[in-house]
């Protein structure tokens, strides 16, 4: 097995046991609801390779294409928006893992 399946296999497995429901809504569409692997305080360690790391902690979204319902016709985008354990959040950036799914990061908004 190599390293792109056994990526997919265990995003599939944290999607498959963590993933709640999301009311998703496309900027302009309609909302819909995704099942998604949601964390409010998502960290990311990011490193410049000269021993300079720097800490990133944002909500995220790890949405599986398979999961994503015939209603939603697009792919996540920034500036779409969704609720999640009752916050809503703006996507600012996108992730597409080239093996089944996307990181979505995001902000809170009131």
């Amino acid at each position: 097995m190599n390293w792109l399946a056994i990526q997919k296999t265990l995003t599939d497995t944290v999607i498959d046991r963590f993933s709640q429901p999301v009311i998703y809504t496309p900027k302009g569409g309609i909302a819909v609801e995704i099942e998604t692997e949601f964390r409010a305080r998502y960290v990311e360690i990011l490193s410049d390779g000269y021993g300079n790391d720097t800490e990133s902690v944002q909500p995220r979204l790890l949405i599986n294409h398979n999961l994503v319902p015939d209603t939603l016709s697009v792919v996540p985008f920034k500036g779409d928006t969704f609720t999640a354990s009752g916050s809503s959040y703006r996507i600012v950036n996108v992730k597409d893992s080239g093996v089944g799914y996307w990181q979505c990061f995001a902000v809170e908004i009131s």
